[in-house]
């Protein structure tokens, strides 16, 4: 893992920033598993737009993102707002389930 620090000089507000990765080794193992990894972040953003909304009247920003070796969550905001955020998005990740509804209407927009 990496720190940084850097001082608001301008408007001297306790922002951070926090960029987590879920390694998975199946990523990249073929086209079906990009594919499948992409189709669960779609149905996840969709799932969470409640809390997306309370983030940002929070002024809180995230994103759940498939990057090279699994999926990026960046988040940033708000220091002492943006662990509340960080829990609520990683009860959610483990809990996830999307409807059927969903999962189709997702597989299409891929298509």
């Amino acid at each position: 893992y990496k720190l940084w620090y850097k001082k608001d000089y301008l408007f001297k507000l306790p922002r951070v920033s926090i960029n987590a990765l879920f390694v998975t080794p199946v990523h990249f193992e073929n086209i079906k598993s990009s594919v499948l990894m992409e189709l669960f972040v779609r149905l996840y953003d969709h799932t969470i737009m409640e809390i997306g909304y309370e983030a940002k009247v929070a002024q809180l920003s995230y994103s759940l993102t498939v990057a090279y070796r699994g999926l990026s969550l960046c988040m940033s905001g708000l220091s002492h707002k943006l662990p509340n955020l960080f829990e609520k998005l990683i009860t959610h990740f483990s809990k996830f389930t999307a409807s059927e509804e969903h999962f189709e209407m997702a597989k299409e927009r891929l298509q």
